[in-house]
């Protein structure tokens, strides 16, 4: 019941016209959570808590028909989500999905007539029964800042770790990924791509250093590093990094969200995710309204999307 990032692995990324930057990349063990045999699959519990970066394209649905299809996990998902939330506001004013996963037609139980849009609360959703994990997401450029991050680090203190603490669930913080472009969203002062994933880094290490105090030994926090892998393929292969941005340059494409879920089959299970199988996408209750909307990956991208996530995270 430990979290199954140890890291150990260094990366170097160099862009253009900026400094080198080290960032740091997971290797993984297998922990008593996440392991299981096809004669006697596990099942994992995972309850997510953030905003857009979660919600689009459906992330937890998708990460859902990921797992179950890789014939040896069974996965329960719930979420509380809301777009544009920092974790305050999240805990505030709770779920936001109503005018998002509540009018998909994929959303809607036939039997009750209700919409499955998450839980109105964090607090309803991690009480709602245990849980092995919980994925956070905090926005974007909030532990990139001193001061945006005490506000975080107060919050999840005072609020978040009390009832993750009962869960049982061992947190896990989602690294955002740096914008597409700089200067955008007033990130004036985030600069390069790999400036504002070194910062995002650092703060999201800050959360994990709290939380692993406040809460037991067996919910040890880790990290789920996307934006280190957006990174990775910044640095290896420009055009394919292109494709994981939408249109406002900085929600996740279809292909974004396929590399989300691979980084956190990565965090969670300590292995190679499955191969892409575009079925995943079938229940979706939510895609981003971009005209038109952004392609799914090919089968090729796909691949080369999930070495690369492979490559960045150490996983054979």
């Amino acid at each position: 019941r430990i979290c199954a990032v140890v890291w150990l692995v260094a990366f170097t990324a160099t862009i253009a016209n900026s400094s080198i930057v080290v960032v740091a990349f997971p290797s993984f063990q297998q922990t008593q959570r996440t392991m299981a045999t096809k004669e006697n699959k596990k099942t994992t519990r995972v309850a997510f808590v953030g905003n857009s970066i979660i919600y689009f394209n459906d992330c937890p649905r998708f990460f859902q028909n990921m797992v179950n299809d890789s014939g040896e996990h069974v996965l329960q998902q719930d979420s509380c989500l809301k777009g544009g939330a920092t974790l305050t506001s999240l805990w505030t004013d709770g779920n936001g999905m109503d005018n998002k996963f509540g009018i998909s037609p994929n959303a809607k139980d036939e039997t009750t007539g209700t919409y499955d849009v998450g839980a109105p609360t964090v607090q309803d959703l991690l009480s709602s029964q245990k849980w092995d994990y919980v994925v956070i997401n905090d926005y974007t450029q909030q532990p990139a800042r001193d001061a945006s991050r005490q506000k975080s680090l107060e919050i999840l203190k005072e609020k978040y770790c009390s009832v993750i603490r009962d869960s049982g669930a061992i947190p896990i913080l989602l690294q955002t990924a740096a914008y597409r472009y700089e200067n955008i969203k007033n990130t004036e002062d985030l600069g390069s791509a790999s400036n504002f994933t070194k910062l995002l880094q650092e703060g999201l290490e800050l959360y994990m250093n709290m939380m692993q105090n406040e809460l037991p030994k067996d919910q040890k926090p880790c990290m789920a590093p996307m934006g280190n892998a957006y990174l990775h393929i910044h640095d290896q292969n420009m055009e394919l990094w292109e494709t994981l941005f939408c249109a406002d340059n900085f929600h996740p494409t279809p292909s974004g969200t396929w590399l989300e879920s691979c980084v956190l089959y990565c965090t969670i299970f300590a292995c190679a995710p499955p191969k892409y199988n575009p079925k995943w996408w079938d229940n979706q209750r939510y895609q981003n309204m971009d005209d038109p909307h952004p392609p799914k990956p090919t089968e090729e991208n796909a691949e080369k999307i999930r070495k690369y996530v492979m490559e960045a995270m150490n996983v054979a």
